[in-house]
This record gives structure tokens, sequence and C-alpha cells, in this order.
């Protein structure tokens, strides 16, 4: 919203977004997502609450953050720091693999950095708003990069195909054979 009604800055997250928030006592600023609710104390975070994912995750970039999981689990986050929900009791706080990957989307990258292939179609279907499916299980090894998100999808695939991947697309679907 342009402006808050009320004692607090309140919104909720399905997805994933960057803020960049002032600190104000009298009207905290609070994040409330399926899994996890973010309290903010000034910062700029990363929050990412995708429904098909089983994990929640906070990143915190400045300033401070506490995070309380739907059970009652809490965690004061410092910079460089990331929380992840990754069940109803387990809120785990570590420093993730590559901060740069995390927020590669606000500057219109789709960054990885040895990504499993699901985690990496999945972030590439929510991009181009396709599904998909396997054709048998996935390999098991892991790639690295960026590609830029105003790559047209045929290029993506060129790519995906280049690095060993065998996949193609049918209408809005991306087979991986």
């Amino acid at each position: 919203p342009t402006a808050f009604a009320g004692k607090e800055r309140r919104i909720e997250l399905s997805g994933e977004a960057y803020f960049e928030v002032v600190h104000n006592p009298q009207k905290p600023f609070v994040v409330s997502s399926r899994e996890q609710t973010v309290t903010v104390l000034g910062t700029h975070f990363d929050m990412e609450s995708y429904d098909d994912n089983k994990t929640s995750r906070t990143t915190l970039f400045q300033g401070k953050v506490q995070v309380r999981a739907g059970n009652g689990n809490n965690a004061v986050l410092s910079p460089g720091r990331q929380s992840q929900r990754i069940s109803s009791q387990t809120l785990q706080v570590e420093e993730p693999e590559n901060m740069e990957d995390i927020i590669a989307w606000k500057e219109n990258l789709i960054s990885f950095s040895s990504s499993d292939i699901p985690d990496l179609l999945k972030q590439l279907g929510r991009w181009y708003d396709i599904e998909v499916r396997y054709k048998s299980a996935p390999p098991d090894w892991k790639l690295s990069g960026k590609i830029s998100r105003y790559t047209h999808l045929s290029g993506v695939v060129k790519i995906l195909n280049l690095s060993g991947l065998k996949c193609h697309v049918e209408g809005r679907v991306l087979v991986v054979d």
C-alpha cells in the first residue's frame, strides 16, 4: 500500500521480494508469508516464500530482522545470514553459499551457483511461465552460470543443451529428456 493504517506496517507475501525499510519503532514493518513472519528492524533483505517450495527463506543484506516461524521458533539475523524454515518445527540459520545469486533477479539476471537441476528449472519455469516435465529422473549434477532474464526461452534451451542437459520446448512445457 502507499500508506499504512494502524500501529504497524504489515504486508503479506507469496513469491519473492526485496525490501529496503526505514526503522520506525512506533510503526514496525512486518512481512508475513504462509510459513514465517519477519519483523523488520531497519534493513535491506530478500524474502522468498513460494507456495510450491517446501522451504521459505529470508536473507539479510543490511541491518537486522527478526524471523518467527509458525510454531514460535525465532531467530534474529545479522547481515550475511539466511534463515530457512524447513519444517513446522525447524528454523535454520546459516550463511548462504552465494549472496549474489539471491538478489540477481533485481538486476534481471538468473544466477545460479552449483544449483541442482530441479531447482534451476523451477526458477526458469517461474520466469518464463512454463511447466517443467521430466521424461525420467532429473540428472543429479549441478550447474553454475548467469543468464539475462531478457534471453528468449529458445536461447536458454540452447544453453542448457550445450551444458549437457537434453531438453526441448513443447508449447508451454519444457521437456527434459
